[in-house]
């Protein structure tokens, strides 16, 4: 090596090496010189990081080095979708592929300290980097012109590859290999003098397994092998370095009980006996993605497995004195850094020993325990032990009751229900303990090979893992598998097919004689007929039909030894104006760098769950086929859609994308200026992936999280979670008894809280990763770690390893009451709501009394009305005047409107007794300070006040959670147990913060999202809580608390204000108040506070109005509302609800008019060039000058120096662009490109 090690890995040290980012462009464009033009040509940086599918830049604060990989050569004599046989034709290359192969289309490297080996250790580290992004990359070549010399860096990292016989390149071609980077390992049978070298590996990680089987259980298992039992071990220069047990002996009955493994012909092997039993009773030969290899294939993978000749770290035509300066200085010396990853990993020695015991024939014949209870799950009995509890420890545990469903709705399944009967023999291994020197775990797939040699007649490998277990490299190669909701085993399994060790696997278009074979492909799947129907479209036409919109199709297969494997059908998206306006897509794509013709819409992506680890590699080449750099795939709500779409189990390769809050545009006023019809459709779930996120990983989180009531802030902290687009989480569950919707949904019993809307979680595509429990918690067992669930007569045990309490506080009746009374009743949420709507419908002529003084009593009048109850049949009884209001004109409005309508209203009437015959309800006595009455009524509607659910306080109270008249937390959401958060209105601080504050003062929505970030930083690498944060300062909260609703009368009414502890609200003498009034629009008052930002709003009007718009008001300058205060004063605005409809007004209510004010806010504060302080600093000189108060001199001469100062024309081109950018939004504006 031409320098020392120790020198380079100091280097190292201060560089971090990280994905590349659109904001480091201008930093790489300043790292070119001269030679990188001769050797990559004329380079767009930022064209090159947007369209890379992998660019990685070495830091140290600032841009130290960068690369960017492409899969296709750097030359334009070569198409991309070709360049695989002009490789093999012109130079002698062999095993390369699409699918393990990369060229390098950049590199840079910092020359300020123009040391040349501190640019080959950049480049060493970032190639090492790439090879530990991509566990499938072996090769990166590089394509250069005959006569350029590589710099230096490169000619360290870079072998020649020789030109094939008979052939002159035009071009030279370099490639550097995987085993450069991470030596291949030696894998040979396990002695029992690997015992010395594996106990260092396993004790650094965890000394259980010691003190549980003694010092020499790796000896004592290495002895122990057999025909059923084999070990492997990893050998480097005469050291183990890894190790694997194995065993063939597998509980088939249980993983099948626990695990949908009909894809993989429940690890079976496939027989003429095999029964598949339908939902109708029909029996049939099962088909599996097993069932259906070819004999072809078998012998491929076969052969493969034969010719994985375990080698040593070096190969014939790369010197070992180049290798060893490109492994980072990695001996047999260096200091061991292990992690033992599998059945034995850091958990509890619990679960390790249960793994081995649910895997195995033997063991569980010892274990009678476990295989009675799980034969016993229907049995009559009605308590699980503890001991049984640990025993199976997993996410779904039936108590011995009827067990309770998981509702999925509203997905479809995209296979109908059935029984499978395997008569097969097994056809797995299972691989029991592993472990890998973190040195050399990159290499773990080099065990593979070795794993089927020891049992040739196993197509299969199975893994189980602790759920808390984090991924380690050799995981990336196999399959998580979907368990059932009835499953009993407290862990993740995951399946491995060795016909994903072939290397010949290709992707391609499809041709006429593909079609069998993909209907093959598609067999047993619902919707397989569309895909047949639009790939014989595409092989007869190349385009969809006329009647819609002939635009091009594109169908791409995926091929293994002649079969058919994957099929992608795509089209070019013609929605792009669509997609920008209502989602958020920007996060994710650079438009300016993509061609219109390169977006595609996907219409149908399949795969075989053999080859799904490919999953990943067949994107990129779909993209690299059909010439496309950006998908995009909606997913419909269930129902007639445009066109169906079809996408199983492949989802998870793509990003879901947040959509847009949009703006509420009126009726009237806009005409021609109004946006386009495509911009105003509704919108659907959006998913995506481009070139650059098609290697992008994501962290799989399988930890169950387990969230209790849907709530405002349980359903933003359960869309937190989803859309963050670099995790995966497993095992998100939510319990409720009305399921996913949130009472803010648009019910009309239920007043608004504007956090969701209706359909909004459809949209945001909860469903489809959010597991529901129908029920309410009846029991926390903290030791244990589960919940009990109690719906009805149904009950079912949950495991978390994170919960969290959202359950809010609910209206409940007299608690008094036992038993409970039939006919008295509350409205929490929608499936409350639909039951007294079910009992109106079928008692239209008996009396309902609504008993409460809350906003909800209003709301529920009015749906009574709007069931068709006579407004003579409702009575509303208030115990007190109103005080949800906070507004004696709205007051005054809503009882007007009450009277008017015939609706009776008892003020200052309490309930003391309920009239009963029998236990159904026929009236109730009300008393005040004067008198009592009495009502006949069949149904009392208790709205009054709303309290913790007493189910929900039972649990908390007996599970020791620290109650004092709410779950008291601290400011990062704990409880007092660690695994325990909670959120909302259950909730308060504690007592040591001496604050009034509580989470029920503030916007529920931001609390689940600020409830999110705590979680995350658990799970996310990226995020990191600050090292000593101040406990005792409580977070703080910016968005507004609303509520709203449709109240009695038809009455649209709506109230936004700041958070403020209790109920009154806070006001200042300083406070301006705004406020206009009609009989045709209704009451609208702005409250402005002594800043000139908007403080509160309040509306009410019989007419809808645009609300979202006035949500975007708060806590925006007057000024920025064309001088709204002005104008009131002036009396320039006789309707602020005619005033805030007018074209000019569109630009505030734009989401992305908040980052346009932070960006002048950054302008203000630049400093205008050398000693000339910012136009801010300026200001607070003036303003700390005059006493903290600005004459009118001064306002002038600050204007001056405004509109004579270079920040007045940046400013203006801003404001520019951001009309311009947004123009599918904004058209009616007028800017200069217009004019």
């Amino acid at each position: 090596s031409c320098y020392h090690s120790n020198k380079k890995q100091a280097i190292m040290d201060e560089l971090i090496p990280r994905r590349t980012e659109c904001t480091d462009a201008s930093r790489i464009s300043s790292l070119i010189n001269s030679s990188t033009s001769s050797l990559f040509g004329r380079v767009h940086v930022l064209d090159v990081i947007e369209k890379a599918n992998l660019a990685i830049t070495l830091t140290n604060g600032d841009v130290q080095a960068h690369a960017a990989l492409y899969d296709y050569p750097n030359i334009s004599v070569v198409k991309p979708d070709e360049w695989e046989q002009w490789l093999t034709s012109n130079y002698d290359v062999s095993m390369a592929t699409a699918m393990n192969s990369l060229f390098l289309h950049l590199f840079l490297a910092s020359d300020v300290t123009n040391q040349v080996t501190n640019q080959i250790t950049a480049a060493c580290e970032i190639f090492r980097t790439s090879f530990t992004a991509l566990v499938s990359l072996q090769y990166v070549w590089l394509v250069a012109p005959l006569d350029v010399v590589l710099e230096p860096a490169l000619q360290e990292i870079f072998t020649v590859v020789e030109a094939a016989g008979g052939t002159t390149p035009t071009y030279a071609l370099y490639v550097t290999q995987r085993h450069q980077h991470f030596p291949m390992l030696y894998i040979r049978d396990a002695r029992v003098e690997d015992h010395d070298d594996l106990t260092p590996v396993f004790n650094q990680c965890t000394g259980k397994l010691s003190q549980q089987y003694g010092d020499y259980f790796i000896a004592e298992l290495i002895e122990a092998q057999d025909e059923a039992h084999r070990t492997i071990v990893a050998d480097v220069n005469g050291r183990a370095v890894g190790f694997v047990s194995l065993t063939s002996e597998v509980d088939l009955d249980l993983l099948n009980s626990c695990f949908d493994l009909a894809p993989y012909h429940g690890l079976c092997k496939p027989s003429g006996n095999d029964e598949m039993i339908s939902v109708e009773g029909l029996v049939s030969q099962p088909v599996s993605a097993v069932s259906l290899l070819s004999d072809a294939i078998h012998a491929e993978v076969s052969q493969t497995v034969i010719n994985a000749v375990p080698i040593t770290s070096h190969l014939s035509h790369v010197s070992s004195d180049k290798q060893s300066s490109v492994m980072d200085g990695h001996s047999s010396s260096d200091p061991v850094e292990v992690t033992i990853q599998a059945s034995c990993s850091s958990g509890s020695i619990d679960q390790q020993q249960q793994i081995t015991r649910l895997l195995t024939h033997s063991s569980l014949a010892d274990h009678s325990n476990t295989a009675s209870m799980v034969n016993s799950s229907h049995s009559n009995q009605h308590e699980v032990s503890n001991e049984q509890v640990k025993m199976s420890a997993t996410s779904f545990i039936p108590a011995p009751s009827n067990e309770l469903a998981i509702s999925h709705d509203p997905a479809p399944p995209l296979i109908a229900e059935r029984k499978c009967i395997y008569r097969g023999g097994g056809n797995v291994v299972c691989i029991q303990l592993f472990c890998m020197d973190e040195a050399y775990e990159m290499r773990s797939r080099d065990l593979l090979p070795e794993v089927f040699k020891c049992f040739p007649d196993k197509d299969m490998a199975a893994l189980m893992l602790p759920h808390d277990q984090s991924q380690f490299p050799l995981l990336t190669n196999f399959t998580r598998v979907t368990p059932r909701p009835s499953s009993v085993l407290c862990q993740e399994l995951f399946v491995f097919h060795k016909c994903a060790l072939i290397e010949s696997l290709t992707v391609r278009l499809a041709k006429d004689s593909d079609r069998e074979q993909v209907e093959l492909l598609c067999q047993g799947i619902d919707g397989s007929s569309q895909v047949i129907e639009d790939m014989n479209q595409y092989l007869v036409a190349r385009r969809e039909p006329l009647d819609q919109g002939a635009t091009p199709l594109c169908c791409v297969v995926a091929e293994c030894v002649g079969q058919v494997v994957g099929v992608c059908i795509l089209r070019q998206e013609e929605a792009i104006q669509y997609i920008r306006a209502h989602y958020n897509i920007e996060d994710f794509v650079y438009f300016n760098c993509h061609r219109p013709e390169q977006h595609g819409h996907l219409y149908h992506l399949l795969l075989s769950p053999i080859f799904s680890c490919h999953c990943k590699q067949f994107i990129k080449e779909v993209l690299r086929h059909s010439h496309m750099t950006c998908l995009y795939y909606p997913l419909y709500q269930p129902g007639p859609s445009p066109r169906p779409h079809l996408l199983p189990s492949l989802l998870s390769a793509l990003v879901s994308v947040r959509p847009r809050k949009q703006i509420e545009y009126p009726d009237k006023g806009l005409d021609i200026n109004a946006p386009a019809s495509v911009v105003m459709r509704d919108p659907f779930a959006l998913y995506h992936t481009s070139r650059k996120l098609s290697m992008e990983p994501k962290v799989m989180v399988n930890h169950r999280i387990v969230v209790v009531g849907s709530s405002d802030t349980s359903i933003s902290f359960l869309e937190a979670l989803v859309f963050c687009p670099h995790l995966q989480f497993n095992n998100l569950l939510l319990v409720s008894p009305s399921g996913l919707l949130a009472p803010s949904s648009h019910d009309p019993f239920l007043p608004y809280t504007y956090c969701h809307s209706h359909n909004s979680y459809y949209y945001q595509s909860l469903h489809t990763w959010v597991n529901v429990v129908h029920g309410s918690m009846t029991k926390i067992n903290r030791e244990d770690k589960y919940i009990t669930v109690n719906d009805q007569d149904r009950s079912v045990l949950i495991h978390y390893d994170q919960l969290l309490l959202c359950t809010g506080t609910q209206y409940t009746t007299d608690g008094t009451l036992a038993p409970p009374i039939k006919g008295v009743v509350t409205i929490n949420n929608s499936v409350q709501a639909k039951s007294v709507v079910n009992w109106v419908r079928n008692h239209s002529t008996e009396t309902v009394l609504v008993y409460g003084s809350s906003l909800a009593a209003y709301t529920a009048v009015e749906g009574l009305l709007n069931e068709s109850l006579a407004a003579d049949k409702i009575v509303l009884v208030q115990p007190h005047p109103p005080v949800c209001f906070h507004n004696s004109a709205v007051e005054d409005h809503v009882t007007r409107s009450l009277g008017n309508i015939g609706i009776r209203t008892l003020v200052g009437y309490d309930i003391t007794r309920y009239d009963v015959e029998g236990n159904t309800l026929k009236g109730v006595t009300l008393a005040s300070k004067d008198e009592q009455l009495q009502i006949t009524c069949s149904l009392v509607v208790c709205l009054q006040n709303k309290q913790v659910d007493p189910l929900a306080f039972q649990a908390m109270n007996h599970a020791c959670l620290v109650f004092d008249h709410r779950l008291v937390v601290d400011t990062s959401f704990h409880t007092n147990d660690p695994h325990i958060f909670a959120a909302g209105p259950v909730t308060k601080y504690s007592r040591r913060y001496h604050s009034q504050w509580s989470h029920s003062d503030y916007n529920a929505k931001e609390v689940g999202q600020k409830l999110a970030m705590t979680v995350l930083t658990l799970f996310d690498p990226s995020l990191h809580l600050p090292s000593s944060p101040n406990q005792q300062v409580l977070p703080s909260y910016t968005l507004a608390k609303v509520q709203g609703g449709v109240i009695a009368g038809g009455l649209h009414y709506l109230h936004m204000d700041k958070p403020h502890p209790g109920n009154e609200p806070l006001t200042d003498p300083c406070d301006h108040v705004l406020l206009t009034e009609s009989e045709e629009n209704g009451y609208f008052s702005i409250r402005i506070n002594q800043y000139d930002t908007i403080d509160s709003i309040t509306c009410l009007s019989r007419t809808p109005f645009e609300v979202h718009n006035y949500l975007s008001l708060y806590g925006v300058n007057e000024k920025c509302i064309n001088n709204l205060l002005a104008r009131y004063h002036e009396k320039l605005i006789p309707d602020l609800y005619s005033f805030l409809r007018e074209p000019w007004s569109m630009a505030i209510y734009h989401d992305r008019f908040a980052e346009l004010q932070q960006e002048i806010v950054e302008l203000l504060r630049t400093p205008l060039g050398g000693d000339n302080p910012s136009m801010e600093d300026r200001i607070k000189q003036l303003v700390i000058d005059g006493d903290y108060r600005i004459s009118e001199d001064q306002k002038q001469t600050i204007s001056k120096l405004f509109v004579n100062s270079p920040v007045k024309d940046a400013l203006e081109q801003k404001l520019l662009h951001y009309l311009n950018h947004n123009g599918y939004h904004l058209p009616m504006y007028a800017h200069p490109q217009l004019l």
